[in-house]
């Protein structure tokens, strides 16, 4: 188990302290299960481990976990990943990994 770093937008840290966003979709696998990573806010600093680790594509992630991604809808996740990784229609071909996690 090692402490690796996850970079994650600013608008998304609050989500994440306060449980809210759960999972994050990556291109590659950042991690394993057990891993654990910082986030820090206002000066201090939250940690959290690795739980899951599968991978998936874009599509089954915006339609399955949106919700535990922080978004409202599956429309709302697949608008955010447009911008991330183009067209939304080839959500299917975009292969990555699911990285559920958990505050220490």
């Amino acid at each position: 188990m090692s402490e690796i770093k996850l970079e994650f937008e600013n608008r998304f840290i609050m989500r994440i302290i306060l449980g809210a966003k759960r999972v994050t979709f990556r291109r590659g696998a950042k991690a394993n299960i057990g891993d654990t990573f910082p986030v820090e806010y206002c000066g201090e600093k939250y940690l959290f481990r690795i739980t899951d680790v599968q991978p998936m594509c874009l599509s089954v992630f915006c339609d399955n976990y949106f919700d535990e991604d922080g978004f409202k809808s599956p429309y709302d996740a697949r608008e955010y990943f447009a911008r991330h990784y183009g067209d939304p229609h080839d959500f299917c071909a975009t292969e990555g990994f699911l990285h559920r996690f958990e505050r220490v």
